[in-house]
């Protein structure tokens, strides 16, 4: 599974985005995938699990400063066959890098929620959970903050953090909107007040 699949970006991370020019989101391709993933090689991704299936619907979310795209978020949607019913998809959010010289500003917490908002967006309606294997504290404690709980399985030196998507959807949709603004607020905020980073963000 090695491309990428087509998708629009969703209205509710349009319209955040909008209001902070100098930020912007967009549906990656598979150069910018392959490009952020080479940043970080030693990261494992579900991508090369062949249980996946080929209807597995794999793609990415690349955050631009200033006209520089910073970091990159993959996930992934897929069929649980042994489950029933309407909600039988799992969502996984799969790849999270930052460029390190960008590291510091939010932009990883941006990463996640966008994935998340975008997953919810479009597949609130059949999903039964979103998991991600943190491998850093950091990425812990975003998940966590809102509302993944995580676990180490033996002898693995990464954290499995999964939230359960239940019939309100909608209503996590909302409150993870709201982290969001809040989230390209603060770094649109510590962007303007870094020295090398201000006067291409005016």
């Amino acid at each position: 599974m090695e491309a990428l699949s087509d998708f629009t970006i969703a209205q509710p991370l349009v319209e955040l985005f909008d209001h902070y020019p100098a930020m912007t989101i967009s549906a990656g391709d598979s150069k910018s995938y392959r490009h952020f993933r080479s940043l970080e090689p030693t990261l494992s991704s579900c991508v090369d699990d062949s249980s996946l299936g080929d209807n597995t619907f794999h793609a990415c979310v690349v955050i631009d400063i200033a006209g520089e795209a910073v970091g990159m978020a993959s996930f992934v949607v897929s069929a649980n066959r042994q489950k029933k019913g309407a909600a039988n998809r799992y969502g996984r959010i799969d790849l999270v890098v930052t460029d390190k010289n960008m590291r510091g500003f939010g932009v990883g917490r941006l990463l996640v929620l966008s994935a998340l908002v975008q997953l919810l967006s479009d597949y609130g309606h059949c999903l039964y959970s979103v998991s991600c294997l943190a491998a850093h504290p950091a990425m812990e404690q975003i998940l966590e903050e809102v509302g993944f709980n995580g676990s180490y399985r033996q002898g693995r030196n990464f954290k499995h953090e999964e939230i359960a998507i239940r019939d309100g959807a909608a209503t996590s949709l909302t409150a993870l909107t709201e982290k969001l603004t809040s989230s390209i607020q603060q770094t649109n905020y510590r962007l303007r007040q870094n020295a090398n980073t201000h006067a291409a963000i005016q």
